[in-house]
């Protein structure tokens, strides 16, 4: 298992990564070690947005939602507790956060996380397990880098629109049809479209017949 702070990847049974030192049980002794629910998908404490940004952000995720289903997006604004940065509080969002699906809680797979910080104008996102394949910590570096202009001016309605439909497209272009190079000799009579035959099963011999 790597860690979900650098990406190296330290023995399993380790309490904290030797790579840069990161341990997911010291940021729960901060923040917690309950599951919480996730239920809301827009979270802003401190009403860091105006409310029609907030309308029209809540819209967005739906939206988001509606096209991908199986995926729960979660977005947090506001401060984080003392020594606790946005990627520690987006790693801590996904694991212990659990998402309801007909009646029955589950963990948060199928989570994409986005938490950002605005007493220091800094983000981070956090995917489930699931996700780890189709955005990668290099491609949520490239993510989070291209809205970093809107973080320092405090457009944070812009960065969260811009890293959804970032996402989005990650997404749409893991589902698309890959193209699959055929073989270009055509099928010729007989040859059962170039399957193999299936073996002729044995048989026992038949008895000969009697006549009365």
């Amino acid at each position: 298992m790597s860690c979900p702070f650098c990406g190296a990847y330290p023995p399993a049974t380790a309490a904290f990564c030797a790579a840069c030192g990161f341990s997911l049980r010291s940021l729960q002794a901060v923040v917690g070690e309950h599951r919480v629910q996730l239920a809301d998908s827009l979270i802003d404490p401190a009403k860091t947005l105006r409310l029609t940004e907030f309308q029209d952000l809540s819209h967005h995720v739906d939206e988001f939602e509606r096209r991908f289903p199986q995926v729960k997006v979660t977005v947090f604004l506001g401060d984080l507790p003392t020594g606790v940065d946005a990627r520690g509080a987006a790693i801590w969002l996904v694991n212990q956060g659990a998402v309801t699906r007909q009646g029955v809680p589950h963990p948060a797979e199928w989570t994409v996380a986005l938490i950002i910080n605005p007493s220091q104008s800094h983000a981070s996102i956090g995917v489930g397990y699931a996700l780890e394949s189709l955005l990668p910590a290099e491609k949520i570096t490239e993510l989070l880098a291209s809205v970093s202009h809107h973080l320092r001016h405090r457009e944070y309605g812009r960065a969260v629109r811009g890293l959804l439909n970032s996402c989005q497209q990650c997404f749409m272009g893991a589902g698309k049809p890959r193209a699959r190079r055929l073989p270009d000799a055509r099928a010729s009579e007989g040859d059962h479209l170039g399957l193999p035959p299936m073996k002729a099963e044995a048989r026992e011999p038949a008895e000969p017949s009697t006549f009365f």
